[in-house]
């Protein structure tokens, strides 16, 4: 038997800002729609009773062309698809499964000598995420207490929460394309994936394709922030720190930093990507696409580099000395290798680590700003936090922003430090403290997850304005390559060599106590900055954090990279040494 009500779009692409054309509906059996959702995965709904499917809201109705007798059950965050003879639901197991969260949009329609129709348009679930539509002929029973149009207003408030946008007011979306990102799948996964499943939303999308290095940023330096609700990043990070490059040399930055950027993951780097979704989600456009589309406003942390009289530099990712440096830039040849380069280089490097000669002068967080378990308590707890105190805690972080930053469209906030003061702590080789034996790399990040492979800053919590610095003092070869083993779960913090501080802002001398010359090569050649080399040779700069100063969307509301570290089971163990 074919049900023709559910039909897969096939999207034709016409200009530059995409206009896309639905084609007639296309039918598929039965079987094969449940064999493409994973049907096995769908089928763990429990049995539900006579009284669950009664006393949960639903519609009856019929498949057109087929005269399928199906109902429509909303319960527990999903609509439930039922096969329905005479009036009597056959059996408790759906036929398939729609999660609430997955409903892109639902629409009544009605036409002259034609029986009213459903038409609900989501994306089916893990692992297929196909753009599918459901069309049906309500027919209301009696033991139903909606009416149609009252079932359609139910579906669309379920598709839609309060905290997104309402069906009648979709977002409005700037979509970065970087073509040639996602090793050239970039342009194929906008095409076929997003910008189908955004038009399907309702969303008011415009589209660019970058051409060149530095494209994004001319963008975001020219646009109109009142134009947009959402600037989609379909790239790798690059994008993401090319667009808040643009916002930070504007005269209204404050305001256009208020535009949420949204990465959907398409580059040999996503962090940002897998810091918001986590690891099983961060790679998925169709995931990507649905926080577009759907998600939940979230405060970002930034900082700003300064160094002398140069134009000051925005970060959202992270600072690389050392090793980690030398890993980001000196393996872009091996770019075609995804993230995973970053391994391989740093398994390459460990045969002769080098040593960072450098200092770091940092402002410590609190007294507790190098203690590892204190850090895992106060993950431990915001993790623990229902989803109302998470939102409280959002609003308590807002209001305690400094009272200059509150300055709702001007520029990027002033200069706090200028370099190290009297009550800052000093490190590296030759200070006495940490690293005075030795620093292999020095990793400061707003993020947890620096790479698939690597949740280098499990600790992280957005919102505080901190930067989580990791410094891995010398160490031997089997130590690092031990440190390899559970890093994409950040268990390699645990290492006694590496230790992880908490601060406000930091001062980097490249140079440091060593006694080269500042034009004197180093024997690391490279400074990153969110991916961007910065001149060793240019002198010491000054990193300062900006609390909650960007923004960007999280589909479930949470910072869900920092949670993989807790579902690991790393935090409890550690509590427990």
């Amino acid at each position: 038997m074919k049900v023709e009500a559910i039909e897969t779009i096939q999207n034709t692409l016409t200009t530059n800002t995409q206009q896309l054309n639905h084609p007639p509906p296309s039918p598929l059996p039965e079987m094969a729609i449940l064999k493409q959702f994973g049907s096995p995965s769908l089928q763990k709904t429990s049995d539900l009773s006579a009284n669950s499917i009664e006393s949960s809201p639903r519609m009856d109705g019929v498949l057109p062309t087929t005269g399928v007798k199906v109902c429509l059950v909303v319960h527990d965050e999903k609509v439930l698809v039922l096969r329905r003879n005479d009036g009597v639901v056959k059996g408790s197991k759906p036929l398939f499964v729609i999660p609430t969260l997955h409903i892109l949009s639902v629409s009544l329609r009605l036409a002259e000598k034609a029986p009213e129709t459903i038409r609900l348009s989501y994306l089916s679930p893990a692992p297929a995420y196909t753009l599918l539509h459901l069309v049906l002929h309500p027919s209301p029973s009696l033991t139903s207490s909606l009416s149609v149009p009252e079932f359609v207003s139910l579906l669309n408030k379920s598709a839609y929460p309060t905290s997104t946008p309402t069906p009648t007011a979709r977002r409005r979306i700037l979509l970065l394309v970087n073509p040639v990102g996602g090793r050239g799948k970039a342009r194929k996964m906008t095409e076929g994936t997003v910008l189908p499943a955004l038009k399907a939303a309702g969303c008011h999308v415009e589209t660019t394709y970058t051409t060149r290095n530095g494209h994004a940023k001319d963008v975001a330096t020219e646009l109109d922030p009142e134009r947009y609700d959402v600037i989609g990043c379909v790239s790798g990070d690059g994008g993401i720190h090319e667009v808040l490059a643009g916002f930070a040399g504007r005269s209204d930055a404050k305001r256009c930093f208020r535009i949420p950027v949204v990465p959907v993951p398409a580059g040999s780097g996503n962090s940002l990507s897998l810091s918001i979704h986590g690891k099983i989600d961060g790679f998925s456009p169709h995931i990507a696409t649905l926080n577009l589309i759907k998600g939940k406003q979230m405060v970002m942390d930034l900082c700003s580099l300064s160094q002398g009289d140069k134009p000051r530099i925005i970060s959202f990712l992270s600072t690389a000395l050392g090793l980690m440096a030398d890993l980001d830039l000196g393996t872009e040849n091996l770019r075609w290798m995804g993230d995973t380069r970053f391994v391989y280089g740093f398994l390459r490097a460990t045969l002769s680590p080098p040593s960072w000669p450098g200092t770091i002068s940092l402002l410590p967080a609190s007294p507790a700003y190098a203690d590892k378990q204190a850090h895992a308590r106060d993950l431990r707890d915001r993790l623990e936090m229902s989803p109302e105190q998470v939102e409280a805690d959002k609003e308590r972080d807002v209001a305690n922003l400094d009272e200059e930053d509150k300055d709702e469209d001007g520029p990027l906030p002033a200069v706090k430090f200028k370099g190290p003061e009297e009550d800052w702590i000093t490190i590296g080789q030759g200070t006495g403290g940490v690293g005075k034996d030795g620093i292999m790399y020095a990793y400061a990040g707003l993020q947890s997850v620096a790479s698939r492979d690597l949740m280098q800053w499990p600790f992280i919590n957005q919102g505080q304005g901190l930067i989580d610095l990791v410094i891995q003092e010398s160490a031997s070869r089997a130590v690092m390559i031990k440190s390899v083993a559970g890093a994409e779960d950040g268990n390699q913090v645990w290492q006694p060599s590496q230790h992880y501080l908490k601060a406000r802002a930091l001062h980097v001398d490249p140079y440091g106590a060593s006694n080269r010359l500042p034009k004197d090569p180093l024997p690391s050649q490279y400074i990153s900055i969110d991916g961007e080399s910065l001149n060793p040779a240019d002198g010491p700069f000054t990193i300062e954090c900006h609390q909650g100063l960007g923004r960007t969307l999280a589909l479930r509301g949470r910072w869900e990279g920092a949670e993989d570290f807790w579902k690991k089971g790393c935090l409890d163990q550690s509590l427990k040494k």
